[in-house]
């Protein structure tokens, strides 16, 4: 069989090389990993084969169209990788119900500004014979299109009270982002 070349999609940096020479990769498998505008974009296997040369080094800034690495496409067993392979094949199991820490942090940060957390606050407002603001917004978007982001935001006070208290006691300071 022919050599196939891999070319880079685009101009960036070599990230990283998830292949060694030698190797056996399935079709889809990540070989090479390109960071280009602080966003990083896969460099997949074209199909099965066998990876025989690799032409960057991680750190490499190449552009559009470079050679990355030379391939030969083959069957590959259902062994798995070779002996001398780190990278796995099949892609790793993600559990789609696990909730990482990062967004568990940002989902109660969203929900301590909303009127159902703060009920003394909404009490204070009903007494004034006012509506809340997000009943205001509710009226005046169509329900499903607007996207609350403005709770991550809090008053400018960090000198004079604790970040607990300011994600407690100010969320969006006064104002509804979306």
């Amino acid at each position: 069989m022919d050599r196939v070349t891999i070319s880079s999609p685009l101009q960036g940096t070599i990230v990283s090389i998830d292949v060694t020479v030698g190797e056996r990769v399935r079709r889809g498998n990540q070989m090479l990993l390109i960071e280009s505008m602080k966003m990083h974009h896969a460099v997949d296997a074209e199909a099965d084969g066998v990876v025989t040369a690799l032409l960057v080094t991680a750190g490499q800034t190449v552009m559009a169209g470079d050679a990355l690495a030379w391939f030969e496409p083959a069957a590959v067993g259902s062994a798995g990788p070779s002996s001398a392979s780190t990278s796995p094949i099949a892609p790793p199991i993600v559990d789609l119900e696990r909730i990482r820490p990062d967004l568990a942090e940002s989902l109660d940060r969203h929900s301590i500004g909303l009127d159902d957390a703060r009920p003394d606050a909404v009490a204070k407002r009903r007494a004034l014979l006012r509506r809340t603001a997000r009943e205001n917004v509710a009226d005046l978007v169509d329900a499903g299109s607007f996207v609350e982001y403005g709770a991550l935001a809090i008053a400018a006070q960090r000198r004079r009270r604790s970040l607990d208290d300011l994600i407690a006691r100010t969320p969006a300071d006064g104002m509804i982002g979306g």
